[in-house]
């Protein structure tokens, strides 16, 4: 795996055992850019890539406050929410 920085031309290679895990977290998540080669190597060395398997897990109120509003339709009520109820049934 390689991390570039956004705001330079600073890089680091790693490499990653197999079932290996990483959290990026603070400057890692903001400022570094990840990638995983389609060719990988290490340390001028061919890695043989086998299957990978990625599980990304983000807070759900910061994706919520990053999704626009949701439109309103004609009775009122919104796409996530059920139309409510204002008359006698």
């Amino acid at each position: 795996m390689e991390l570039h920085h956004e705001h330079s031309t600073s890089s680091i290679e790693m490499l990653l055992p197999r079932r290996s895990a990483y959290v990026l977290t603070a400057e890692a998540r903001y400022q570094w850019a990840h990638v995983v080669p389609k060719e990988p190597s290490f340390g001028g060395r061919e890695i043989q890539k086998t299957r990978r398997l990625s599980i990304l897990l983000r807070d759900h109120a910061a994706v919520e406050a990053a999704l626009p509003a949701s439109p309103a339709t004609p009775d009122g009520s919104t796409v996530d929410s059920p139309p409510t109820s204002t008359g006698a049934g």
